[in-house]
């Protein structure tokens, strides 16, 4: 509608139109909102008799009942003009001679004729221009503009419903003779006494430049105008409200389009990273929440390698935060264990053949932390062993013969935490016991020159005897270090 071209929303200051127009206004009245000249943000002063109603295309004032002026506001130019527009949205029900239809400093306005029925421009409020005549019975859009240095001036009007819906006329004239300064009233429909409109006003801007016709008829054909729009109704309100949004998430999807390399080419590949951001949700009530997990999924494509190389693989890490839940009130939490699982993807060895390559198998090691437990209260508990299982990987030789291996020794270390007895009472200590087992270890020799060893028997003195296997099945020297 041309309140929808006026403005965007009502102003809290002056404003001017959209650019659409060009134009800086002194007169911007709605039927929507006619309390003020929004083009001023100054109120109107309104005539009895003067209803409001419904039509076609948003509310308007009706003045057919209206016996004086309409409505009237002061603060405008006073300095003589060369140049003024005027664009209107009316309903003539009846002739009204001379009536005016609005008016910018007493001197420039747009007015009935003599006959009530042919529209114009008027200048130094007697001279009037070459008018036009529209279809009465229907919704008119008129516009007109004048240039007085140049003397072109331009009028057309537009029936928007009716019997002679979408009938234009068009009108032109040259004039140069100058208007003089005027009194600084703006007045929608206020001619005085009968000489008022027989009918309603939707909208009226009025402003002192001039609009090339050429700018309005694309204006008037484009979609900025939305005059056609019948089923929307504007509802003024006296003050603005707070009300309640209920916020739902939303989503959105971005996509694009496959880039077609021309040409093969190696390229380097860099990671990239993303930040998620949003806005703090005020809650209009403090209320307690029910706080779920949320989990996101992060994907990616298959990297192809062009060639066959070996890569170095590093561990990658990740950081995972989040935000301490407060407790709204104190209360005894029963503490339950939780488990991780740590995974990864087995390395495969490029060389497998025996021999090939000695790799060194060091240990690793993670630390596992948490939080001490408090108690809310001293009571005596009762303490149980408890017990672990350390497992490993066995080692396969890759030979088994002509090579020795230094079995050291190992050890771990199991630490605990003293026991504090809670009175001194004499008790009995029993021994303890433990079990140190352990893999017997073969000796393998083969071939000649076997040394054997033996120990005596317990009881006797130290003594050590060997004997050196002979050959060919003899019996060899006995050499023996007992005493005899």
């Amino acid at each position: 509608m041309l309140l929808e071209l006026a403005l965007d929303a009502l102003p809290t200051e002056p404003l001017p139109l959209r650019e659409d127009l060009g134009l800086n206004p002194e007169l911007i009245y709605l039927g929507a909102a006619p309390s003020h000249n929004w083009a001023k943000n100054k109120a109107f002063t309104r005539a009895a008799s003067i209803v409001e109603t419904n039509t076609p295309y948003g509310r308007a004032l009706d003045f057919s009942s209206a016996a004086s002026a309409g409505l009237t506001s002061s603060g405008g130019t006073t300095a003589a003009q060369t140049r003024c527009t005027f664009i209107v949205v009316y309903r003539r029900n009846a002739s009204n001679a001379y009536a005016s239809i609005a008016n910018l400093g007493g001197k420039w306005s747009i007015g009935f004729e003599s006959s009530g029925v042919g529209l114009a421009l008027v200048k130094n409020g007697i001279v009037a221009l070459t008018s036009i005549t529209p279809n009465p019975a229907a919704d008119v859009l008129f516009a007109c503009s004048h240039d007085t240095a140049t003397g072109e001036y331009w009028s057309e009007s537009l029936d928007l419903n009716g019997a002679n819906n979408g009938f234009i006329d068009f009108v032109t004239q040259t004039d140069t003779n100058a208007q003089s300064a005027g009194d600084g009233s703006i007045t929608v429909n206020a001619n005085g006494g009968a000489n008022t409109l027989g009918g309603y006003i939707s909208a009226v801007i009025g402003a002192h430049q001039f609009l090339p016709y050429q700018r309005w008829r694309n204006i008037r054909q484009g979609p900025q105008l939305a005059l056609f729009e019948p089923d929307r109704i504007w509802v003024p309100v006296a003050a603005i409200n707070s009300y309640s949004l209920t916020a739902d998430q939303g989503s959105f999807t971005l996509t694009g389009q496959a880039a077609g390399l021309t040409a093969a080419r190696t390229m380097a590949a860099a990671q990239g990273s993303f930040a998620l951001t949003g806005q703090d949700a005020g809650l209009l009530f403090g209320h307690l929440l029910t706080a779920g997990q949320g989990s996101y999924s992060l994907t990616g494509q298959d990297a192809s390698l062009t060639a066959t190389r070996l890569l170095t693989a590093a561990q990658g890490s990740f950081s995972l935060t989040g935000q301490d839940a407060g407790l709204y009130v104190s209360r005894a939490l029963s503490a339950g264990q939780g488990s991780y699982a740590l995974s990864g993807q087995d390395a495969t060895l490029t060389y497998s053949p025996a021999g090939a390559y000695t790799i060194t198998a060091d240990a690793g090691s993670f630390t596992l932390t948490g939080q001490a437990d408090g108690l809310s209260a001293a009571r005596l508990l009762t303490a149980a062993q408890g017990s672990y299982s350390l497992t490993g990987q066995d080692a396969s030789l890759l030979y088994g013969v002509g090579y020795t291996l230094t079995a050291d020794a190992g050890a771990f270390s199991l630490t605990g935490q003293a026991a504090e007895l809670r009175r001194m009472v004499v008790m009995t200590a029993s021994h303890g016991v433990f079990t140190l087992t352990g893999r017997s270890a073969s000796l393998d020799y083969s071939g000649a020159g076997i040394v054997r060893y033996s120990a005596p028997p317990l009881g006797h003195g130290p003594g050590l005897s060997q004997r050196i296997s002979g050959t060919l099945g003899r019996r060899g020297a006995n050499l023996s270090t007992r005493k005899r």
